[in-house]
């Protein structure tokens, strides 16, 4: 039987009992204090039942130091002065599921993440910081359905959105302004690292929305620089601008791997305009893609403002006009039926992702619907709904006054 939370007492006391079972049975109000972190490796299982901390700021390491057990259902509406605003180091963890952090400071969500799931779960960050907003640094983790909305301005090397970790993306998107001065820097992801199973890493339907600048090399629109086995399938940047010394490129600046079968493109575009210093190189696509026919039905905005591709590593892409990149018609190879979508009033008039319809971010413990023998019917908040957020048919959530089915 699970254990009751319903202070930060209570909360911080988690920490003597680390692989314990706990609900959250009322929101938390910190009352502007410090929430420090429950230190020591959480082995137990967390469910907050969609309440919300808030009113306050969370210690150096988020709520939680260590995770190897599973969080769900959780909303942060706190500053965070740390490294994490949920989790520090998260290593063999079991699931983080429907968690969701609105607030702002210089932190990730997660710091650091290695063997693990993470589903529907959202950022939404007030003001810059310099860390990715979602997770800093990890690997072998599977993301799906995550999104991330904030500006990262930062001094090192691949300063991102979403975050540097490898692993495999499922649907999952970043919208904000990304700034690097060292270099490699990226919309969604900067320079990701290693090896995820099945031994490479994936971005499928993924995408990143903003622009993306640095005074140093090799900056791009969806990532920086990636010299691993890696695949994008399905994946599109929208912004206006990509800016770099050198090296540049619309959705990718530098894709380099030995191994042919390394680096593979598929069904994605991009819109920035990519500009880099006077003499230097750039790519409307992508800048350096080896093997450079790694590609397959993918454009870019062509404008006259656009850097002109000078090798064939940078011939990537085909280009569209703008007025081409509003057409379904444009896109060859694009599956507008399940997987994108069109529309003049949506995404800028660019094609978008068909999931991105599904809403994701906090839903309220009083705010879960039902349609039952022909209206809508409120959920007790005693009602355990398995799978909520699993795209069960019937189950609801109101927004703005509209009933959306997730």
């Amino acid at each position: 039987m699970a254990t009751e939370i319903s202070t930060k007492e209570q909360l911080k006391n988690i920490e003597n009992n680390l692989a314990g079972n706990y609900i959250l049975v009322n929101d938390i109000d910190l009352g502007g204090e410090v929430f420090e972190t429950i230190e020591g490796y959480f082995s137990g299982t967390f469910d907050g039942q969609n309440y919300k901390i808030y009113n306050g700021d969370i210690g150096w390491g988020g709520v939680f130091e260590n995770l190897s057990g599973t969080i769900e259902n959780l909303v942060l509406e706190v500053h965070c002065s740390g490294h994490a605003a949920l989790v520090h180091h998260a290593e063999n963890f079991t699931l983080i599921e429907n968690c969701h952090w609105i607030g702002s400071g210089d932190c990730s969500f997660i710091y650091e993440a290695d063997y693990g799931e993470v589903r529907y779960c959202s950022v939404n960050r007030s003001g810059t910081g310099s860390q990715s907003l979602f997770c800093n640094w990890g690997f072998h983790v599977a993301y799906y359905r995550c999104i991330v909305k904030g500006n990262v301005s930062g001094t090192g090397w691949g300063v991102c959105c979403f975050g540097d970790a490898a692993g495999y993306f499922l649907e999952c998107g970043s919208e904000g302004n990304v700034s690097g001065t060292e270099g490699w820097a990226g919309g969604f992801c900067g320079s990701p690292g290693s090896a995820s199973p099945p031994d490479h890493t994936v971005y499928e339907r993924c995408y990143h929305k903003g622009n993306v600048s640095g005074s140093d090399r090799q900056n791009g629109g969806f990532n920086g620089v990636t010299n691993w086995v890696c695949e994008f399938i399905d994946c599109y940047v929208v912004g206006d601008s990509v800016t770099a010394s050198r090296g540049g490129g619309g959705f990718s600046a530098y894709l380099f791997q030995d191994d042919l079968e390394g680096i593979s493109i598929s069904n994605c575009y991009s819109t920035p305009i990519v500009s880099v210093d006077e003499g230097e190189s750039g790519g409307p696509f992508a800048d350096y893609l080896w093997p450079y026919n790694a590609w397959e039905n993918c454009y870019y905005l062509d404008a006259p403002e656009q850097v002109e591709p000078e090798d064939e590593w940078q011939m990537q892409g085909d280009p569209l006009t703008l007025n081409q990149m509003k057409q379904s018609s444009s896109f060859g190879g694009f599956d507008f039926t399940n997987v994108w979508g069109i529309d003049s009033e949506r995404n800028d008039g660019f094609p978008f992702l068909l999931w991105e319809l599904i809403y994701i971010g906090p839903i309220s413990p009083l705010n879960i619907w039902v349609f039952e023998s022909g209206s809508f019917k409120s959920i007790d908040l005693a009602t355990k709904i398995s799978g909520l957020f699993k795209d069960n048919a019937g189950v609801w959530v109101k927004k703005g006054g509209k009933f959306r089915s997730v």
